[in-house]
């Protein structure tokens, strides 16, 4: 990601206090650019889906 650097997102986690789930989309970029975008919706679907109950 040009935007945001995929080392500032690893940090951001590593120092989260929640236990946040990360999930990365290898070599997708800022706005999940072609079959990135399937992988991007279908995990915050799942995520979602799980918050719901």
């Amino acid at each position: 990601d040009d935007v945001v650097p995929i080392g500032d997102s690893r940090d951001i986690i590593a120092k989260a206090t929640n236990s946040p789930e990360f999930f990365e989309i290898a070599g997708a970029n800022h706005v999940f650019s072609d079959e990135a975008l399937a992988l991007m919706v279908n995990k915050v679907t799942e995520w979602v889906e799980a918050q719901a109950g």
